[in-house]
């Protein structure tokens, strides 16, 4: 096990964010049959540990799916919000982004980011950046070859991902 999910979560509560807890087993396999895609054993370690970004310490949060950002405005969004890019631009209609899922965004979706899911959990799971804006999707760079490549970027120095 990689221990991403506690490494993130210090990193947070470090920078006196409140984490939410993660979520249980049925509803990652839940996630799974839903999109019929495996989590790469990185990411559901991360989402058993912790769901999302946490909040600031003694702010009041409402309740529900909002995402929370952390200091710089980064996002790493609750399994519920969890996505198909397609989901977001049904009127794109390109293959590379059948398999690619929102997971985190920067600033208000400048830019959001996208893991490449599939059956597998052997194969790499690419992160890409992506600008989305209607109905125009640019898919930008891939910017690490796992989700713990991502979060370790992420947590050295979050505007390399960009």
């Amino acid at each position: 096990m990689s221990n991403i999910g506690r490494r993130l979560k210090d990193h947070w509560e470090s920078h006196d964010l409140e984490c939410d807890p993660g979520v249980s087993d049925h509803s990652l396999e839940a996630f799974e049959r839903r999109y019929d895609v495996a989590l790469p054993c990185d990411m559901r370690e991360y989402f058993s540990v912790v769901n999302g970004t946490g909040h600031v310490r003694d702010e009041p949060v409402e309740t529900g799916t909002e995402q929370l950002y952390d200091e710089e405005f980064f996002s790493f969004w609750p399994l519920e919000l969890v996505r198909p890019l397609k989901q977001d631009s049904p009127e794109v209609d390109v293959e590379q982004f059948e398999s690619l899922f929102l997971f985190a965004d920067h600033s208000i979706w400048c830019p959001a980011f996208a893991i490449a899911l599939s059956k597998d959990r052997t194969v790499t799971n690419r992160v890409i950046n992506v600008y989305v804006s209607p109905g125009v999707v640019t898919v930008g760079r891939q910017v690490s070859n796992s989700f713990t490549e991502f979060v370790e970027a992420y947590i050295q120095d979050h505007f390399s991902l960009h």
